[in-house]
């Protein structure tokens, strides 16, 4: 969540809580997925373990792999899509194996170009991700048939791009468990004084 441009002509981060992610995060615990991490590079940055030179990128995957995570996901917005794209191609190259996972806005307008450009990311979340993403990650545990999985645009074995359309969006944001707050080392940033709250979805 970095402004200025992808060139690294910026001084300052801006902190906020990743309330979308934390969200996902308690689902994926509702449905048995219970090691989950969520680095905070925005707190790196701040604190200064991750430079803003020509060592940002390198930087940035050094913590992310610091977790040996299987599966590693981006939520991406237009702002953020090149970051998450460089660290992704990082990550792919030094962790073979692991899997590369993006969602958000950016992702769900260009889920099939995606793919067909970017072969480090192996899969792209559309829309809404609370009730696909612990689906996703059953069928990737188990090693069954992905096309079971709404809102899932993945690479076939023939290599062609297939798109599997998303499930109406959430209607009752009262259905979603508690945000992961814990795994949030400063989720007030070092302020007691408020507590943020996601009560509505997509900007008005």
């Amino acid at each position: 969540n970095l402004p200025g441009d992808h060139q690294l002509l910026f001084t300052v981060t801006q902190a906020y809580v990743p309330l979308g992610i934390l969200s996902l995060v308690s689902c994926l615990r509702r449905d048995g997925f219970r090691d989950v991490g969520v680095p905070d590079l925005n707190y790196e940055i701040d604190r200064r373990r991750i430079p803003l030179d020509g060592d940002f990128y390198d930087s940035c995957v050094d913590i992310l792999l610091e977790s040996d995570a299987d599966v590693y996901g981006f939520g991406t917005t237009c702002g953020d899509y090149l970051y998450a794209l460089n660290m992704a191609e990082r990550i792919k190259a030094i962790k073979k194996d692991a899997v590369i996972l993006f969602g958000g806005p950016q992702a769900t307008i260009f889920a099939n170009e995606t793919l067909e450009r970017f072969p480090y990311v192996d899969f792209v979340l559309s829309s809404e991700s609370e009730a696909s993403l612990p689906r996703l990650a059953s069928l990737l545990d188990a090693g069954e048939d992905l096309s079971a999985c709404q809102g899932l645009t993945y690479r076939q074995r023939d290599g062609s791009v297939r798109s599997i359309p998303s499930s109406p969006g959430l209607e009752d944001m009262d259905e979603l468990p508690f945000p992961a707050y814990d795994l949030y080392r400063d989720v007030l940033y070092e302020s007691e004084e408020t507590i943020p709250l996601d009560v509505g979805r997509g900007c008005p």
